[in-house]
């Protein structure tokens, strides 16, 4: 499986994880069916379907089967099977456990997957604590104060910033890396060194991220002489200003829009 199939999956469960929530608060009494979580999957993914692949969320009934499956081997639902279609509904610990889920997702990329994240914890913390509230006969304190923090749109916002500082810094050194072998190419060009090298010397003093699958050495020897001098001459020259800055500034906005974000607890109903 490849990186996008990996991220189209974890958008799978993640759409199904809010379209379950929605589905319960909607067939509350009754409980929702399988059509019911896929209709309403298919409408909170195209809140954001502007940055995803064309048809990469298309909905399988064999994938929402196997998600409702998972959901009552964890404990999450309850299946009733007395009417025509079977209909679902969650657990106490379900609705808490997949709001945890939701609301505590690693940051990653596409950057703008946290507006949306935030938005639906921020807006419909309220009316899950209903939710949660609703099952069972009591609300303990405790269980309060857990979903309180899960559904705290602050911590959410401290995590996308710290993970966006680490990033920034890790392409600003990458940026920084970039001119310090540009110095080294244009030195050793002068010098009249052989590219052979020019290379040796850049691995040794910076070995790139898959260094321990193939040495910079190994991978250009099996690139033809020609290309080896345009990346060393031109790709590399070229590529703080057209890759690592732009970056940087992408995130650097992004990081902006972050921290103007007001410190909110989750909407009240």
């Amino acid at each position: 499986m490849n990186l996008l199939q990996c991220n189209c999956m974890d958008r799978y469960k993640l759409f199904l994880d809010m379209a379950a929530i929605a589905a319960h608060s909607n067939f509350f009494e009754d409980g929702f069916r399988q059509r019911d979580l896929r209709f309403l999957a298919d409408m909170i993914s195209n809140w954001i379907d502007y940055t995803l692949p064309e048809k990469s969320l298309y909905l399988h009934n064999t994938q929402i089967m196997r998600y409702l499956n998972d959901l009552a081997k964890e404990g999450y639902c309850v299946r009733r099977t007395k009417a025509k279609e079977p209909r679902y509904r969650l657990t106490r610990v379900g609705i808490i456990e997949i709001s945890r889920r939701i609301a505590q997702r690693r940051p990653q990329y596409p950057l703008e997957d946290f507006y949306f994240l935030y938005h639906f914890i921020e807006t419909y913390g309220g009316p899950i604590q209903e939710l949660v509230a609703s099952e069972g006969s009591g609300f303990p304190a405790a269980l309060r104060i857990e979903l309180n923090e899960i559904l705290n749109p602050v911590s959410m916002v401290k995590r996308q910033k710290d993970f966006l500082d680490l990033e920034i810094k890790k392409l600003r050194q990458r940026s920084k890396d970039n001119d310090e072998v540009v110095k080294i190419i244009s030195r050793m060009r002068r010098e009249q060194k052989a590219t052979d090298d020019i290379v040796t010397e850049i691995d040794r003093k910076f070995p790139y991220d898959l260094n321990n699958q193939k040495s910079l050495k190994d991978l250009y020897k099996e690139i033809p002489e020609r290309m080896r001098n345009f990346i060393l001459d031109i790709a590399i020259q070229k590529r703080n200003e057209q890759l690592w800055k732009p970056s940087i500034e992408v995130m650097e906005t992004h990081l902006k829009r972050v921290e103007t974000i007001p410190k909110l607890r989750p909407t009240e109903i």
